[in-house]
């Protein structure tokens, strides 16, 4: 059985300021790295447990070892958030 995938608001504007961030230097690069961390996103959707074990609710998952997507597994409801993305040297500590 598959997930679905959810993003926060926090995690859906990470995304586009990453997106914002490599499109000052090239468009194209910009839509190829996004599409590829979204492709990286939905293998959560089969594997919801890849990702390494944060806390108690949380779990990250590492892509391109530079970004870390923190994300949450709800087994009742077949659902997988996508709480934030942080680039691996700003990781805000969370609780």
């Amino acid at each position: 059985m598959t997930f679905s995938i959810h993003f926060s608001e926090e995690a859906y504007l990470d995304l586009l300021d990453i997106f914002g961030y490599v499109a000052k230097y090239d468009l194209k690069t910009a839509d190829d790295y996004c599409d590829k961390l979204e492709k990286h996103i939905s293998l959560l959707s089969i594997f919801p447990y890849i990702g390494k074990k944060y806390n108690e609710e949380e779990r990250f998952l590492v892509f391109d070892r530079k970004y870390l997507i923190f994300y949450s597994v709800n087994e009742l409801t077949k659902q997988v958030e996508i709480v934030t993305i942080v680039h691996g040297k700003k990781e805000k500590l969370r609780k």
